[in-house]
């Protein structure tokens, strides 16, 4: 295997091979690289310290990104490149950091620390010297077999798989996303049952790296993938349980409704799957949504006198718990607000008019329209596909589309902004200053929607003079 690697890349790898150290790229971009996908970030494990590297380049911008754990930033032109020492670790008595690092000058002894066997590989592409002697296949240093993991989809542990849990609980959310990610297949019996086993460690693990854990797991998740392997099924669910006991409610709870043919929680990762199959790139925030837009049926099932479940008024309490559900997992204020909207909505009545489409985009303040629709459209897909409503449903999506377009072009969409009046036209009008004001303009501008009234300053004042001093119509 032979890889073309950029420039400033193999010059970084050159320099400190020249000056008589060693340098691998190791990480994400080999296994990238290994299995023929772009790489955007490189990352160069060396012999060299920090202090060694810094002298290297010293002509060069280098950022001690990570300096006390042995990592630096090299920066040629617009590459960022992270260069990090060989190191052992000591224990890990934070389930997150070791207690000590020491530095090494041995790449075996770098790459047994690390969690899964396809990360702990190198690949040596600048050989200073060719009296090394260590496990070479061509340029590689594998002596895990990572690459045949990466190969045959076997996703497995470095060593011992109870240790290398407990060290860092957030490894087994990190399996769940390289599963996913790397597309395996299989997860031997002891990775399965040390994850298990280690399962409650999560809750030590804080709230902001969960999160972002979460995300990378959310926006590549596989629902064919994730039904065929009962270990990885199992793993998730208790997983949800651990460090999302809001969402765990959703697991096996029956719909009863003949519009669905999945339990809650399997409807939820359906649509998120749908999402990912749809987007050439990942929407954290929509896949966030979907994830949680159906967390309140659980609270809101009742059944009819026909004997269907229903769920009256499930977005509201769905949004409710996704807002406690993200506050704790420390999201910031714009994706709970966005995440909020879109839930809040996701089932709102919308008709094939341009005043039921206008109304629906002044509701949005976070989200876009085709967004909405995107939600709407993974939500009916991830639905029962034999109902007979079902074409007519997805056909009511895309007219919607089309309607939006095509208001967008003939500049027909209204909101308070494009009103051809003002606040302060209407003060200038001898309105006083308070709630008043808001509601006659959204007077104005529901008769604009509705075609009664011309988006015209004039005739909209003309339109508010009689109410200028008495009691205004009800509003719709």
């Amino acid at each position: 295997m032979r890889f073309d690697i950029p420039d400033n890349i193999m010059f970084i790898i050159k320099e400190l091979e020249n000056n008589g150290y060693e340098a691998y790229i190791v990480g994400g971009a080999l296994r990238d690289m290994v299995l023929n996908k772009p790489v955007h970030d490189y990352d160069i494990a060396t012999s060299a310290t920090p202090e060694q590297v810094m002298d290297v380049f010293k002509t060069y911008q280098v950022i001690p990104t990570g300096i006390k754990h042995g990592t630096v930033t090299v920066v040629m032109e617009s590459d960022f490149c992270e260069v990090t020492t060989f190191r052992s670790e000591g224990k890990y008595s934070d389930s997150r950091h070791p207690d000590d690092v020491t530095f090494e000058t041995d790449i075996l002894k770098d790459l047994s620390r690390r969690d899964f066997t396809f990360n702990a590989i190198a690949y040596r592409p600048y050989v200073r010297n060719s009296k090394d002697n260590y496990p070479y296949n061509h340029a590689f240093v594998d002596p895990y077999r990572g690459i045949d993991a990466l190969e045959n989809g076997v996703i497995e542990v470095v060593g011992s798989s109870p240790e290398r849990f407990k060290e860092d609980p957030l490894r087994i959310m990190r399996l769940l996303r390289f599963y996913m990610q790397l597309q395996c297949n299989t997860i031997p019996v002891a990775t399965y049952k040390a994850a298990l086993d280690c399962m409650p460690l999560l809750k030590n693990v804080s709230p902001e790296r969960i999160h972002d854990e979460l995300n990378k797991i959310l926006v590549v998740f596989d629902f064919d993938a994730y039904k065929q392997n009962e270990y990885y099924e199992k793993l998730f669910q208790e997983m949800i349980k651990v460090v999302l006991p809001e969402v765990a409610h959703c697991i096996n709870f029956y719909q009863g409704n003949p519009y669905h043919c999945y339990d809650v929680m399997d409807h939820i990762l359906c649509s998120v799957s749908k999402l990912n199959k749809h987007c050439s790139e990942p929407h954290v925030d929509l896949a966030l949504a979907l994830f949680l837009h159906d967390i309140g049926k659980p609270f809101t099932a009742s059944i009819g006198a026909d004997g269907v479940v229903h769920f009256y008024g499930h977005a509201r309490v769905s949004a409710t718990l996704a807002e406690g559900v993200m506050m704790n997992l420390r999201y910031d204020n714009h994706t709970i607000n966005k995440v909020k909207e879109i839930i809040r909505l996701h089932d709102a009545e919308l008709q094939t008019s341009t005043k039921s489409i206008n109304r629906f985009v002044n509701k949005l303040s976070y989200v876009t329209f085709k967004e909405m629709m995107m939600i709407r459209q993974c939500d009916i897909e991830s639905q029962n596909q034999d109902h007979p409503c079902y074409k007519e449903r997805i056909l009511k999506v895309n007219t919607l589309l089309t309607m939006y377009d095509e208001m967008k072009k003939r500049n027909c969409m209204f909101n308070l902004k494009s009103l051809a009046i003002n606040g302060n036209d209407l003060i200038a009008l001898g309105v006083p200053q308070g709630k008043r004001i808001g509601r006659m303009l959204n007077l104005c501008l529901e008769g604009v929607i509705e075609g009664r009234l011309l988006n015209d300053k004039e005739d909209l004042i003309d339109y508010l003079k009689p109410y200028i001093g008495g009691d205004l119509p009800s509003e719709h």
